[in-house]
């Protein structure tokens, strides 16, 4: 969001384009939650500008941030090219066979 609109911002809630001491908290936590399972693919759904893409990326072997919101998906591909605009409920991926 380059120029600021005010009115989506209220509608949508601003991102946070600073990582803050709560953030680094909050990724520590995932780390400890998912362990081992980060090593293979992730999907950050709502990725809003990709911090957490970009945080997540050293410890994963591939993560994508899904974002609806157009402004912010072109933002959060600033970060990443794995950065995919669209609506969480119809995901771009392929299912994996059921064993």
């Amino acid at each position: 969001m380059s120029s600021r609109d005010l009115s989506k911002a209220a509608l949508c809630g601003e991102p946070s384009y600073i990582w803050r001491a709560g953030q680094a908290r909050r990724l520590q936590m995932i780390l400890e939650a998912v362990g081992d399972q980060l090593k293979g693919r992730v999907l950050e759904n709502g990725c809003g500008v990709g911090r957490y893409v970009e945080h997540l990326a050293p410890f994963c072997n591939t993560i994508t941030g899904l974002e609806y919101d157009f402004e912010r998906s072109v933002e959060a591909r600033k970060k990443s090219n794995h950065i995919i605009n669209a609506a969480g409920e119809n995901l771009p991926f392929r299912r994996k066979p059921s064993a």
